[in-house]
């Protein structure tokens, strides 16, 4: 092997697996020394001769002066001595960070310093006359190269198995157990969370004074359950959860514990009126968990809600970048929490089994804490950081038992029923133009006759009726679809043409409650 072939090899050994690593020119110190041993042999983990599959490291006249470089070389030299990856879908380079187990994006400018430094190092070694061939031209040849020894499509595909910890990874097997493994690239993973493994700590106060006051003990193992497959960072049951009810119950307050738990650099902010838009999609890559704190009602009412479903559900979505070019392919396994002190209503769309499949709602109705503490969140993760987190890990486990045994997250017949009536409630003007209309040759009713009746039906089922704009909106859809009769402008009231719709009527009952309302 040439010299700067064992240099590269060297390098490489000292970054990857030296602990600390050596600095830099004691590991050239030591390259000179193997030069000293005859018939000394250097494995480069597979590549033993960078010169076999590269070519030479460059060309010399026939006064041994140094004319041109090859750049599928000094670009395979790189890939020896820094572990990493080009992901052409991203159009990203990464490297590999051994203390902390990550992929970290790198510019390619950056790379290009790494190079021209590598290639001056070689060029006073040697006593070469490369200095002047680290031009920009020569460097972005370089990078081109790289770009096709490195590329490897799909790296960072979502595993089901491995949860990247501060202190290690989390390896579930196929029987269930979990082990803690050292970093390495192997795993590909580009998100961590910032809390230790400790096998050890607790969580006493997260458990007593946020989780049992608030919700049930089902609820308790729902919320366990989705808290490790957030810190999974897959969803695996293609849910999202929704803490709703009463307020000053907790609810924040467990959405921001299960953030810090996750790492805030792994959550981006779900914004349900955006998710139609060009470049809210980009938002997303690379992140773990969506959360949405403190909604309003129509928050799942709102223009863009049907991406949700597709974002929980595995479906493949084209993440645009403003200022960039082209798309970044981007799947929809993404875990989403939030919460809202009333209770939400989804804008169906006519697809109520798509939203059933794809909700979990934990109530909040206990009675409010005695005393509030600032910032608990906070105090939780300082404290018992590592307790929650072996919550959460155990919760993970519990699901992964749930999908091996049965396909899915097992729910008690209470949960399912909130789905229901949540549903229900946001199906409520479809509801009730069923049980309260049917069609008639010579009858027809106007709009507020419509609205009005309706408003007297929802508190009869303890709904929140939907916004007048929403009515308005749905009513003409629903009216077709359900008895043929389109809008009309010349329905007359005293006198006057108002809006409304020909050849339907109050059913008998819903006429005798407009009676005794009346």
């Amino acid at each position: 092997m040439t010299d700067i072939e064992i240099a590269a090899a060297l390098h490489a050994i000292n970054k990857n697996r030296c602990r600390p690593s050596l600095p830099d020119a004691e590991v050239d110190s030591i390259v000179k020394s193997v030069g000293r041993y005859e018939g000394t042999t250097t494995n480069t983990s597979g590549n033993q001769n960078l010169t076999e599959r590269f070519g030479q490291p460059y060309y010399t006249n026939k006064d041994d002066i140094v004319t041109d470089i090859n750049e599928s070389f000094w670009a395979g030299i790189y890939h020896v001595e820094n572990t990493g990856l080009f992901e052409p879908d991203e159009k990203t380079f990464y490297h590999y960070n051994p203390e902390s187990g990550l992929y970290e994006s790198i510019s390619q400018d950056s790379i290009k310093q790494r190079i021209s430094r590598r290639l001056l190092e070689v060029a006073r070694t040697e006593n070469l006359s490369l200095e002047r061939k680290r031009t920009d031209v020569t460097l972005k040849a370089i990078i081109s190269q790289l770009k096709g020894i490195r590329e490897r499509r799909g790296a960072f595909k979502k595993k089901s198995n491995i949860v990247h910890l501060a202190n290690g990874v989390i390896v579930f097997n196929e029987d269930g157990n979990a082990d803690l493994c050292e970093f390495s690239p192997d795993f590909y993973s580009r998100n961590q969370s910032p809390i230790p493994y400790d096998p050890h700590a607790r969580c006493e106060k997260f458990l007593n004074e946020l989780i049992y006051p608030a919700v049930s003990t089902e609820n308790a193992i729902l919320l366990q359950k989705y808290g490790g497959m957030c810190l999974l960072g897959d969803n695996i049951i293609q849910r999202l959860l929704i803490l709703d009810g009463l307020a000053g119950r907790g609810k924040t307050q467990f959405a921001l514990v299960i953030q810090k738990l996750i790492g805030q650099l792994n959550v981006s902010e779900l914004r349900t009126k955006h998710l139609s838009d060009r470049f809210e999609l980009y938002r997303y890559l690379k992140k773990q968990l969506l959360v949405g704190v403190d909604v309003p009602g129509n928050f799942l009412s709102e223009k863009g809600a049907y991406v949700i479903k597709g974002l929980v559900g595995g479906d493949y979505f084209d993440a645009e970048q403003k200022g960039g070019t082209g798309c970044f392919p981007l799947q929809g396994n993404f875990c989403i929490v939030m919460t809202s002190n009333s209770r939400l209503q989804v804008r169906l769309d006519g697809d109520i089994g798509a939203w059933r499949r794809r909700l979990l709602i934990v109530r909040y109705e206990a009675p409010a804490p005695a005393r509030k503490i600032p910032n608990f969140a906070d105090l939780l993760i300082r404290e018992e950081g590592s307790g929650v987190l072996n919550w959460a890990l155990a919760g993970l486990g519990l699901l992964l038992d749930d999908i091996n045994r049965y396909g899915d997250i097992q729910l008690d017949p209470e949960q399912t029923g909130i789905v229901d009536s949540l549903l229900a409630e946001s199906d409520s003007l479809r509801i009730f133009l069923k049980e309260n209309i049917e069609n008639h040759e010579h009858c027809n009713l106007s709009i507020p006759e419509i609205v009005e009746a309706y408003a007297q039906f929802c508190p009869e089922r303890r709904w929140n009726p939907k916004h007048i704009t929403v009515i308005y909106r749905e009513l003409e859809g629903l009216m077709l679809e359900l008895f043929g009769s389109s809008k009309s402008n010349s329905i007359v009231r005293d006198g006057k043409d108002v809006k409304g719709f020909r050849r339907v009527r109050f059913t008998m009952k819903e006429e005798a409650n407009a009676k005794k309302g009346t």
